[in-house]
């Protein structure tokens, strides 16, 4: 096993309701009124041109996990500068798949109008964005989803010291949190925390004149988190 705080911070990528940073600096921001952090990576995917032709066959907490990655892997393209077997990918969030969850649901609950989605019910597993991610990406690393208490700064760091196996180079972590506007009647506090919080860490990673990278630290992700 390794080390947490032998890793470092090389990017970071902040999706929330209208807006996408990506190391501090805003990417994109929306000009809608919308609260739906899908609706953002949406418009986010196209006006920065990005191509992807599965995006729109994605459920909604797959684009945004999408989105996130895509962006950090344009700056540092992990599964490049590593052994792909190297480098994981490991997400968390409260709120599951509930944006698949409740459509697939509306599927089956009538005995007379009974007529489950395959399509729809691919998405009802939260662990579908990790392999939506990889597969873009050619990540092939371990990876895993969590589902933990909100606000857990110190989960991941602390992940990073008690699972990564020693062999892994580098990692995805973070956070997507989606509560679809559809709920928000019946959890009100937890739809406005929606957000995209996504960290690449290296081991030993490559610096330019100027970049200091800071340790994986509770702290540091809070900062970011923030």
């Amino acid at each position: 096993m390794t080390s947490g705080t032998s890793f470092q911070i090389t990017g970071y990528c902040k999706i929330s309701p209208g807006l996408v940073y990506r190391n501090g600096e805003v990417v994109f921001q929306s000009h809608s009124q919308s609260t739906d952090i899908s609706e953002t990576a949406a418009e986010a995917y196209r006006a920065l041109k990005i191509n992807y032709p599965k995006f729109f066959k994605m459920d909604r907490l797959c684009r945004v996990s999408y989105l996130a990655a895509k962006l950090l892997l344009d700056r540092r393209n992990l599964p490049l500068l590593y052994n792909p077997y190297n480098v994981g990918v490991f997400l968390s969030n409260t709120s599951s798949s509930i944006a698949s969850d409740l459509p697939f649901y509306g599927t089956i609950r009538d005995a007379g109008n009974f007529f489950p989605s395959p399509a729809v019910f691919t998405y009802t597993l939260s662990n579908i964005s990790l392999g939506e991610i990889c597969i873009s990406s050619g990540i092939k690393g371990e990876n895993c989803f969590f589902h933990h208490a909100a606000d857990d700064y110190g989960f991941f760091p602390s992940a990073a010291a008690d699972i990564l196996h020693a062999e892994t180079s580098a990692c995805i972590m973070g956070s997507i949190e989606y509560f679809p506007p559809e709920v928000k009647t019946v959890f009100p506090e937890k739809h406005s925390r929606n957000h995209a919080v996504l960290v690449t860490i290296e081991k030993k990673p490559e610096t330019r004149s100027g970049e200091d990278f800071p340790a994986f630290t509770a702290e540091e992700y809070k900062k970011i988190y923030a």
